[in-house]
């Protein structure tokens, strides 16, 4: 990690000092990678509150074995912190953006498990800083509603997120939404988040990779690699991998299982 951008908590406080009374910091990784799910971590801050995280840095930027060191730390630094997730087959059917909101979705729903949070988040100014330079969290005017969406045969309406959240009280259309570039390298909430998305989903795919060693899983956890377009090529896909993704490539028939 040397010489690795160190994180600050300089915009989750002044953000404090404006008034807002929590931060959740958001990312997401899987975005591009050909199988596994997508997922997204959060993390819920009091910015003011909040104690530096020496150490802590983007996950991309951290090696495996420090991600995994941090990782309880990480999982407990904030007021709450929750991952979400998007499976390949989601990821097929609703297209990359839409599932990507699905799993932030999941997210904000686990950490609306925390009573203070979700009393802070009814009562308080509350801001997510989202990493990137798109808000695919909360949907736009000509967005559909994930209620519109059939993103999985097996959820009851009453269990999906968008619904969850709203008999909790919270209005995903009433949450302020902050998109800033590089926020999982400059901001701590963000960072954090980043380990403990990372730690979990790489962790998912290394499970996987012991069913499924043909694709080398245990060191590209789902993304692109020589390895893993040759074990598809040997092996045909399985029902892990994003179909929609793999246009290019021979074998796209589901492994028989």
């Amino acid at each position: 990690m040397t010489g690795a951008a160190k994180p600050s908590l300089r915009v989750e406080r002044a953000w404090g000092r404006e008034g807002v009374d929590l931060v959740i910091g958001c990312d997401e990784v899987g975005r591009g990678a050909i199988a596994g799910p997508v997922s997204v971590g959060m993390v819920a801050v009091k910015p003011l509150a909040a104690k530096s995280f020496p150490g802590i840095r983007d996950s991309k930027l951290m090696t495996r074995s420090a991600r995994e060191h941090m990782y309880d730390i990480a999982a407990s630094w904030g007021l709450a912190s929750a991952t979400g997730s998007a499976t390949a087959a989601e990821v097929d059917e609703l297209g990359i953006m839409e599932a990507l909101r699905l799993a932030g979705l999941r997210a904000l729903t686990g950490l609306s498990e925390n009573p203070e949070f979700t009393e802070l988040v009814l009562s308080s100014r509350v801001r997510i800083l989202l990493d990137g330079s798109f808000n695919w969290l909360t949907p736009g005017p000509r967005q559909a509603s994930l209620f519109d969406l059939d993103f999985s045969e097996d959820d009851d309406d009453a269990e999906r997120p968008d619904a969850v959240l709203r008999e909790r009280g919270i209005m995903l259309e009433d949450l302020e939404v902050t998109v800033r570039p590089k926020a999982d390298r400059d901001c701590t909430s963000v960072a954090v988040a980043s380990v403990i998305a990372k730690v979990e989903r790489d962790a998912f795919m290394r499970e996987l990779a012991v069913a499924h060693p043909e694709y080398g899983w245990d060191s590209n956890v789902g993304y692109g690699s020589g390895a893993h377009y040759a074990g598809i090529e040997s092996s045909g896909v399985t029902p892990y991998h994003r179909v929609s993704w793999l246009k290019n490539v021979a074998t796209v028939q589901k492994e028989d299982s």
